[in-house]
C-alpha cells in the first residue's frame, strides 16, 4: 500500500510545513480509548512524528512516519506496545491509544520534520482520571494582568 499526499510546488523553493491537531484537551477514564488527530500538508521528504511530554519532563519520541512510505516506527517504551497505533491515511497521522492508564496523562505533540527542522502543532493535553472520579476540576482563568518582577500574585482554588 502506498501513501500519496498532495505536494505544493512553491516558486521560491521553500517548502511550507503545515501540521494541525484538532483538539487541545481530552478528558478520559482509565480503560477508555482515545484517538489523537493530526493532519498535515506534505512537502518533499517529510516525516511526521509524535511526542509525549509529561509535566516537568522532556518530550519523548513516540513514533516516526515517512510520508512516502508505509513504514511506521515506534520508539523506546512505545516499541512493541500494542496500546499505541497510528492511522496514516490521506494526510492524517492519528495516534490511537487503547486501554488508557493514569501514566498516559500528558501533552501529545504531532510534528512535521523537513530538512532537520521540526514544526510542532499546538499539542493535545490528555487527562486520564481514575474510575469513579466523575467530577473534573473546573479551571477558570480571569483576565490576564501584567505582573512586574518581584510582584505578587494570588491564585485561588475552589473545591466544589
Amino acid at each position: 500500500m502506498f501513501h500519496f499526499c498532495t505536494c505544493f510546488i512553491q516558486t521560491h523553493l521553500q517548502p511550507q510545513a503545515s501540521v494541525y491537531q484538532d483538539k487541545d484537551f481530552i478528558l478520559a477514564d482509565v480503560g477508555e480509548n482515545v484517538s489523537l488527530q493530526c493532519f498535515y500538508k506534505c512537502d518533499y521528504s517529510a516525516w511526521i512524528l509524535w511526542y509525549k511530554q509529561t509535566l516537568g519532563q522532556k518530550p519523548r519520541l513516540i513514533s516516526t512516519f515517512y510520508v512516502y512510505d508505509t513504514k511506521i516506527t515506534f520508539h523506546d517504551e512505545f516499541l512493541n506496545n500494542p496500546r499505541f497505533t497510528l492511522d496514516t491515511e490521506n494526510g492524517r497521522n492519528n495516534l490511537d491509544i487503547s486501554d488508557l492508564n493514569i501514566n498516559d496523562s500528558a501533552t501529545y505533540y504531532c510534528a512535521y520534520s523537513y530538512r532537520f527542522v521540526l514544526t510542532f502543532a499546538e499539542g493535545t493535553i490528555v487527562k486520564v482520571r481514575e474510575a469513579g472520579l466523575k467530577n473534573p476540576a473546573l479551571v477558570q482563568q480571569s483576565p490576564s494582568e501584567s505582573i512586574q518582577p518581584g510582584g505578587s500574585v494570588t491564585l485561588n482554588c475552589t473545591d466544589f
